[in-house]
């Protein structure tokens, strides 16, 4: 089965709500993403974070950081709340 291509924004050939990669996930799901990000829009991680049906999810935008989050300015926050979210589902 073919998966509907991407923008880079998060939408895929398929806009329709609850469809597409963000309706299969359904697992306990943190994202992570720097509010300067120059490679992947945050407002395409927003949209498809909005996308995920499933109840236990969480997203974490850090304004001051850009592609790789856990390996920048804020990296400590980044474990530190990567830390508190992966505690809270052992």
């Amino acid at each position: 089965m073919e998966r509907p291509r991407s923008d880079g924004n998060g939408d895929s050939e398929d806009h329709r709500v609850g469809q597409g990669p963000s309706a299969e996930v359904n697992i306990p799901i943190l994202l992570i993403h720097g509010g300067f990000d120059p490679l992947n829009s945050p407002d395409g991680a927003r949209n498809f974070f909005e996308k995920v049906t499933f109840p236990d999810k969480k997203m974490k935008i850090y304004p001051g950081s850009y592609h790789e989050a856990h390996n920048d300015l804020d990296y400590a926050q980044v474990m530190n709340d990567m830390a508190q979210w992966l505690e809270r589902h052992r």
